[in-house]
């Protein structure tokens, strides 16, 4: 319960911050089959310079009540093996603008996620 309380703060931050998200699709190779059950997903997180960025907040979210809260290592990476179908990516690190895009996996698959340095409050 907790978690999904997280969510819901969560997207109501990137609601509210008006972060676009964006639409990816994963292509299928001609030689590789559909999903048929599950497949992994890998996310690496970067800054602007493409420093990976440890310890990064990463949700994925697959409907109807899937939601998976990992953290990044070492290497700025994190997977997971979710069900194929469309899964939500959110990622969140102090300093840094909010990031949320939605994934159709098929086929494991890695994104690299750079996020932009969320900008000094003026006074």
């Amino acid at each position: 319960m907790a978690l999904q309380a997280g969510f819901v703060a969560l997207f109501t931050v990137l609601a509210v911050l008006n972060v676009p998200a964006q639409m990816v699709s994963t292509q299928l190779e001609p030689a590789e089959a559909p999903c048929t059950v599950s497949a992994a997903v890998t996310v690496t997180v970067t800054d602007p310079a493409g420093a990976v960025v440890q310890n990064a907040l990463v949700l994925l979210h697959v409907e109807p009540h899937r939601l998976e809260e990992l953290r990044t290592n070492s290497t700025g990476k994190v997977t997971a093996s979710v069900p194929c179908g469309y899964v939500d990516v959110f990622v969140a690190a102090n300093g840094f603008r909010p990031h949320a895009e939605k994934l159709l996996t098929r086929i494991s698959t890695s994104i690299t996620v750079a996020l932009s340095v969320y900008p000094a409050a003026q006074s």
